[in-house]
């Protein structure tokens, strides 16, 4: 029974080893501008859902089936509002208060496959003010799928327009995705965001990267012993 404790703890620790080495690099790497700070333009979804009857007939459940993914019920919200609603104008509005969009809440409650069906649905012309809008604090639906920790969404959602590297897209208080996956403990996304971050980084947000993983592994290895 000793034995299988301490190979767990062993394999716990070695995780966090793996991660250590990864923000060791990213301290490392030279100072890049590639990404300016506090000069990316701020991408607001239409708001206009989120007044008077509108918001607790159309909002209120859209958000409830996007927690469960719930493909069917959405569907059937949209055919009860035809008459201002349709899949591709739905997911540039702003679904609560804090102005995320259905595709916020579902990458926050890691419903994979739901946004992949959202997702589908948009046409080319419209990747980039679709996925690039933000909610009240600036956050991306990436971001939300960043600090919920689900790797494939963050694929799916990544292939869906390459050129935009929605991993470099900062969110509140100007961090990246890859600094809120580590706040959250998502030792794998962090790993998988490291190569689509690295020439992005300033200093600063290095050290920041750097203390706030040793801070956070330390804190998850102590509450296993």
């Amino acid at each position: 029974m000793i034995k299988e404790v301490n190979t767990v703890k062993e394999k716990r620790i070695r995780k966090s080893i793996q991660l250590m080495m990864i923000v060791k690099k990213i301290i490392q790497l030279p100072q890049t501008n590639n990404i300016a700070r506090h000069q990316h333009q701020k991408f607001t979804p239409s708001l206009e859902l989120l007044s008077g009857e509108r918001y607790f007939q159309i909002c209120v459940p859209l958000r409830k089936a996007a927690l469960n993914g719930n493909l069917k019920e959405v569907y059937n919200i949209l055919s009860v509002h035809e008459e201002i609603l349709n899949r591709s104008s739905l997911l540039r509005m702003a679904i609560t208060k804090g102005h995320a969009t259905i595709l916020h809440v579902a990458a926050g409650a890691r419903q994979t496959s739901f946004v992949e069906e959202m997702i589908n649905s948009i046409q080319p012309s419209d990747n980039e003010s679709t996925l690039l809008l933000q909610d009240i604090n600036g956050n991306t639906s990436f971001c939300f799928a960043a600090a919920a920790g689900d790797v494939e969404l963050a694929k799916i959602m990544l292939n869906k327009n390459p050129n935009l590297n929605l991993a470099a897209i900062r969110g509140n208080h100007d961090n990246t995705p890859l600094y809120m996956a580590v706040m959250f403990g998502q030792k794998e996304m962090a790993t998988f965001l490291y190569d689509a971050t690295e020439n992005i980084l300033y200093q600063d947000e290095r050290t920041a990267l750097f203390f706030k993983s040793v801070s956070l592994q330390v804190y998850m290895v102590r509450i296993h012993e």
